[in-house]
């Protein structure tokens, strides 16, 4: 991550924190994230602010296995031909494929 310039925000003294990363992390972190109820921003300061606490960078934070299976699902579908099903029939002869 690249540390940006500090910035005073409403009085109190922060600074910024970018990184890059592929769209494609972003949106499955958000996706994840999503599902516990955070955004990426807020995992970021509970991770810095675990690293500082515990003086390591061990966490535990998972998902249940049902989310997991969901997720991994979703992104197996993303690499599968799509075409546009209208009846029961093309669904059935769609998962044969």
């Amino acid at each position: 991550m690249d540390k940006q310039m500090n910035n005073t925000h409403e009085g109190n003294d922060k600074t910024k924190i970018q990184t890059y990363i592929t769209k494609e992390l972003k949106k499955d972190s958000e996706k994840v994230l999503e599902s516990m109820g955070l955004s990426i921003n807020d995992a970021i300061k509970i991770l810095l602010n675990r690293i500082v606490a515990t003086d390591s960078l061990l966490l535990n934070l998972t998902l249940p296995e049902v989310e997991k299976d969901r997720i991994s699902i979703a992104k197996s579908a993303r690499n599968l031909p799509v075409s546009q099903i209208k009846i029961k029939e093309e669904l059935t002869e769609w998962l044969k494929v």
